[in-house]
């Protein structure tokens, strides 16, 4: 957690090595005056108050999305209670990335994207779904990272992104979740690499977990979890090592 000037701690994920990356990453885009955009804000104590103070440093602005409705009313008015100046350069919306987006991009209120933090729900296809969304919007230089890059959430676009010859990709084992650091390099990869991160993307849809997750009801899906221990659950729906 990052405490605010008022002793009142905002709660948020990350460890400190990964938030420490951040303030490297977008450091480096001050000078741009970066458009920031993060997936997943969750309360605010973690990445998006490491961005925001970050921006603060120069100029720029954060667009955060966070899906959960609680939590986003949360976030939002605990961050303007405690960081109210921080929060002018804050645009948090609520909703789906897949919704979001599309409609941020469409009425050019997003013209381009220069930072981008994904870390949304626990699934591998968003993380993919919002690559495709941004990347034609980042400039080279941008840069874009991702948590959870070791668990199931993020093995997609971990095992997809260093075969995209137009991005320069590294993953930090900082935590048992990792991260994903990813630089633009050129506009658009070439046929080749597109071609072999295809091959690679549909591979991964056809693994038994992932099509049992797209074709079994939830509830039926649900019910092997009611008997099992808590570490089995992670392990199967999360990746997490036993």
């Amino acid at each position: 957690m990052i405490k605010s000037p008022s002793n009142q701690p905002l709660e948020g994920q990350l460890n400190e090595a990964e938030r420490a990356q951040i303030d490297e990453a977008l450091s480096s885009l001050l000078k741009e005056r970066p458009i920031c955009l993060e997936v997943g804000t969750y309360k605010g104590g973690g990445s998006t108050l490491r961005i925001l103070r970050t921006l603060a440093k120069g100029e720029g602005q954060l667009y955060g999305i966070e899906a959960s409705p609680e939590i986003f009313s949360e976030m939002k008015s605990g961050l303007l209670a405690q960081e109210p100046e921080l929060c002018q350069r804050f645009i948090p919306l609520c909703g789906f990335s897949q919704k979001v987006l599309p409609d941020l991009f469409s009425r050019q209120k997003v013209p381009r994207v220069n930072f981008v933090f994904l870390d949304g729900g626990n699934n591998p296809r968003e993380q993919i779904e919002e690559f495709d969304l941004l990347d034609p919007r980042m400039p080279v230089g941008s840069i874009l990272m991702a948590h959870d890059a070791l668990l199931r959430k993020g093995k997609w676009l971990r095992r997809i992104l260093p075969l995209l010859d137009h991005f320069e990709t590294r993953i930090l084992p900082l935590s048992t979740e990792g991260l994903l650091v990813a630089k633009k390099l050129r506009d658009r990869p070439t046929r080749w690499s597109t071609t072999k991160a295809k091959c690679m993307l549909f591979l991964n849809q056809l693994a038994p977990l992932e099509l049992a997750a797209r074709l079994v009801p939830a509830g039926i899906r649900a019910l092997p979890f009611r008997f099992l221990p808590r570490r089995f659950t992670a392990w199967i729906a999360d990746g997490r090592s036993l």
